[in-house]
């Protein structure tokens, strides 16, 4: 994690993405809202966050932490309740943070796993497999199978991951692939990375490289 202050690497009012996403964490609750606006250096405006819908409770001067990820890199910052309005619009007021933690979510930087997955082959049709480690683009997976995929060819990935739910059916394309005593270990980069799919295992990879855990 790198600490930005004002004045070194960007102004923080930059690093705060209107309109974006953000996770809002409170007395270790978690909960999603979006970013509406900023008045440097005083304060940042959010939605309240709801649970259940219903929007929860927050007290002046409770400490909060959020993390977001914007244009590949995730940042992080701590920050204090300062009012919630809920008229004419359900608004949340923090206080502008003196530091923004921040975290380059790399393309080569990726996370271990060992989790129970299927692969569907070019002419083998569905595979167990294991997925090794998992990017923000690709995932590397270990299959039995007589023959790899050629570099290029469409494949199609299922696996659960740990909090997250299932990934059904996400469109990939093998990269590259190597013998490991009788498995094939084979690199894919998911074909489409807008798709729902896709999506949910990059919210997955960014929730865990987040600054600030």
């Amino acid at each position: 994690m790198t600490p930005l202050i004002p004045g070194e690497t960007a102004p923080l009012e930059n690093l705060v993405p209107m309109g974006e996403h953000a996770q809002m964490q409170v007395e270790g609750a978690k909960y999603s809202t979006l970013f509406r606006g900023v008045a440097p250096p005083r304060w940042i405006f959010l939605d309240i966050p709801q649970s259940g819908g219903k929007l929860i409770t927050l007290v002046k001067q409770q400490p909060v932490r959020m993390r977001y990820v914007s244009h590949g890199v995730a940042y992080g910052f701590r920050s204090k309740i300062s009012g919630t309005y809920v008229t004419p619009h359900q608004i949340l007021v923090i206080e502008f943070p003196r530091e923004i933690e921040s975290r380059n979510l790399r393309r080569s930087e990726r996370i271990r796993t060992l989790l129970p997955a299927r692969l569907a082959l070019p002419g083998h049709g569905e595979v167990d497999a294991t997925m090794l480690d998992l990017s923000r683009e690709g995932a590397l997976f270990s299959v039995e199978a007589p023959h790899p995929p050629k570099a290029g060819e469409p494949l199609r990935a299922w696996f659960t991951l740990p909090g997250a739910g299932d990934i059904a059916g996400l469109a990939c394309a093998a990269r590259n692939h190597r013998r490991h005593g009788r498995l094939w270990l084979v690199g894919v980069e998911f074909s489409n990375l807008e798709s729902s799919a896709a999506m949910r295992a990059r919210g997955y990879y960014d929730a865990l490289l987040a600054p600030g855990d």
